[in-house]
């Protein structure tokens, strides 16, 4: 197997393991927002998107990769400031899972 099938085989990888990533996202998102867990969850959240935009980014889904990064970015906030979730915190994510979601749907039909 040369480079360009090792690279497409991960890509691959990567994009039928989205629907989970996704989903997990959710789940945990849903239990930080009604104020569940919220300190291992939020770790566990941060660390979920981070790898996300990281490998969204290697694999040419750059709009993964930054709605990623952009959770990633407000999760971190949350954990630093020690923030409870706020009604203003669940309109920016919420939105931003959304989109997530549709990004992978479409980048799944364009495969």
């Amino acid at each position: 197997m040369d480079i360009n099938e090792k690279l497409a085989q991960l890509q691959s990888t990567f994009l039928n393991g989205l629907p989970s990533k996704i989903s997990e996202i959710e789940e945990l998102w849903a239990g930080i927002a009604t104020n569940q867990h919220q300190d291992h969850h939020l770790k566990v959240l941060h660390k979920l998107t981070h790898d996300l935009a990281g490998t969204g980014a290697s694999f040419g889904a750059s709009q993964i990769s930054e709605i990623s990064k952009k959770i990633e970015e407000e999760v971190e906030s949350l954990m630093l400031n020690e923030q409870s979730v706020s009604p203003h915190i669940i309109k920016t994510i919420n939105p931003l899972i959304t989109e997530l979601k549709l990004s992978t749907q479409e980048l799944k039909t364009s495969e």
